[in-house]
């Protein structure tokens, strides 16, 4: 009896060690795939903490390549960058989720685009005194995060902070504004240009104050903002494309009388002479008749409208790519052209699900056009006022 109870004894010691052999083999190893390297830099991560180390630029992890450290990203609330390193690569943190805090050296010169992407618990971020440079465009390196407050090292030669807003050092262009910032904004006296993106993904933003010293308002500026007006003083005599584009409160622009270069219509953005439709407000509701002195209709002006049906003159002659006649409302289309323009190809891939009414003696004409005869055409004495 004595001898069956010794072999159980050792069954169950050599069971045990081998469960206890196991769980340290499985955490030794789990440590092991914790830390790494990606170009000529280290990485390592203990409990909730990403630690980047080495000399020289970090990777940059777009187009389908993922940073190393991403598997943990669920897992990462701090990500601390020792002083050496001297780049953040596009992506490198995107999505991380429960990140709350960054350590970013002075030794870092720039940060790439997409690089904090979605981190909506980072709440705020300090700007060291050489980064120079901070990813702009379709996806900008703070973009759709929980910043609302961005701070600059007091020795910066390139930015400066104001409110949590960051300037350049002269503070005569505004760089980038927190997107998780609420509610109104008054931009200082004094700034010139508001930045690429300035304003972009901050749906939070319910109404901006630009002031008389605005020349330049950039690319994307006010892109998918909250913003349901917006005045545009007589200073302003740059608007590049798509300031205002998506921005779905959006019901009325209106600029300064005295504006040298640009005017508004029912609430609808124009250059001064108003043939050209540079942004219809996406807010507004019912349908619209584009004016007769339009000639041309500029990228994203319509992307996502609210309207229901949208009638476009004869005078239209150019009508750009990607103006965007789109929009889960938008139910038909009017042509005033009695000869079939040549802008067809906006259409295509758009207005599948709906009709394009045209003048009834001009039916037989566009059925029979290249281009045009893949539409659902219908006479105007069919559509329904």
């Amino acid at each position: 009896m004595g001898t069956v109870n010794n072999v159980t004894m050792k069954r169950v010691v050599i069971t045990v060690f081998v469960l206890v052999f196991g769980v340290l083999f499985c955490v030794a190893q789990s440590e092991i795939t914790r830390q790494g390297r990606t170009g000529n830099l280290a990485w390592t991560l203990s409990d909730s903490t990403l630690t980047i180390s080495g000399t020289g630029e970090m990777p940059h992890y777009m187009e389908g390549e993922t940073a190393p450290w991403h598997r943990y990203a669920s897992s990462i609330e701090t990500v601390n960058i020792t002083a050496g390193v001297t780049s953040i690569g596009s992506g490198a943190f995107a999505s991380f989720y429960n990140l709350t805090s960054v350590n970013i050296p002075n030794s870092v010169t720039s940060i790439g685009r997409a690089a904090f992407w979605g981190c909506k618990n980072l709440t705020s971020i300090t700007i060291p005194n050489n980064l120079s440079w901070i990813g702009r465009g379709d996806f900008t390196s703070f973009g759709n995060s929980g910043l609302t407050s961005i701070e600059v090292a007091p020795n910066s030669p390139y930015f400066t902070s104001i409110d949590g807003v960051l300037f350049n050092k002269n503070r005569d262009t505004l760089v980038l504004f927190p997107e998780a910032r609420q509610g109104a904004y008054t931009i200082p006296n004094g700034v010139r240009t508001i930045g690429h993106s300035a304003f972009a993904g901050a749906t939070g933003l319910t109404s901006v104050t630009i002031p008389n010293s605005v020349r330049i308002i950039d690319w994307f500026a006010f892109f998918n903002t909250g913003l349901t007006s917006v005045s545009i003083p007589g200073s302003v005599t740059v608007i590049e494309e798509q300031a205002f584009s998506n921005c779905d409160a959006l019901t009325s622009i209106e600029v300064a009388a005295n504006n040298p270069n640009f005017s508004s219509r029912n609430g609808a953005l124009f250059n001064k002479n108003q043939t050209v439709l540079i942004q219809f407000p996406l807010g507004r509701q019912g349908a619209y008749t584009i004016p007769n002195t339009v000639t041309t209709i500029k990228q994203g002006a319509f992307s996502n409208t609210s309207l229901t049906s949208i009638t476009i003159p004869s005078s239209v002659t150019s009508i750009e790519c990607w103006s965007g006649f789109r929009g889960d409302n938008l139910t038909s289309v009017t042509l005033q052209h009695t000869t079939p323009p040549n802008f067809h190809q906006v259409f295509r891939g758009v207005l599948a699900s709906i009709c394009i009414y045209i003048p009834d003696s001009a039916l037989e004409t566009y059925r029979n056009t290249a281009g045009w005869r893949d539409f659902c055409l219908l006479p105007m004495s069919q559509r329904i006022h």
